[in-house]
């Protein structure tokens, strides 16, 4: 696995109703040798309220938030990995959450969130339907509205990069 587990320091309201710092409980993992790797280390499936819904450590790493909800993980597209993406396979029950294999290619997919990344290391190619293609290098930044996509490395490193997921209303048909 190439990704490491990131020391979580929640703080926040305790029982008592004072600051403390708080355990935030174990990470959700999703990892598919070869091909990605996830972890997600804190889910909001709601409008988040402060001292009642800060939401926890998420249960399940490939499901996805509701409109308002939120969460925040690493991910990574280990070295040569591109073409090896099937999304309907990776997210299993949570496919139904996704539009999945636009363009004919099993990793293209869309989800209801406006999404944050962050490149840490490595490089990896974003692509839009119609083979539209942007390379992701340490330092950018990429917010991703609701389009659909795909991942893929063709490179010989691996891409480690954070994700802020927002729960957002699907579009109006």
């Amino acid at each position: 696995m190439e990704l490491e587990r990131n020391n979580i320091i929640l703080a926040a309201v305790d029982a008592n109703g004072e600051p403390d710092f708080l355990e935030p409980g174990e990470p959700a993992i999703n990892n598919i040798p070869g091909v990605y790797e996830g972890i997600r280390y804190w889910t909001v499936n709601d409008v988040p309220s402060l001292f009642d819904n800060i939401g926890s450590a998420p249960k399940d790493a490939s499901s996805f938030t509701l409109p308002g909800g939120v969460w925040i993980g690493m991910n990574c597209f280990p070295a040569h990995s591109a073409g090896r993406l099937d999304v309907k396979a990776a997210t299993g029950d949570h496919a139904k959450d996704l539009d999945i294999g636009g363009d004919g290619d099993p990793s293209m997919h869309r989800s209801n969130s406006i999404d944050f990344e962050y490149i840490i290391s490595g490089k990896v190619d974003f692509e839009l339907p119609g083979g539209k293609v942007r390379t992701l290098v340490p330092g950018d930044i990429l917010i991703v509205a609701g389009v659909e996509h795909a991942w893929k490395n063709h490179y010989d490193e691996p891409c480690k990069y954070l994700a802020v997921c927002v729960g957002a209303k699907p579009p109006k048909k």
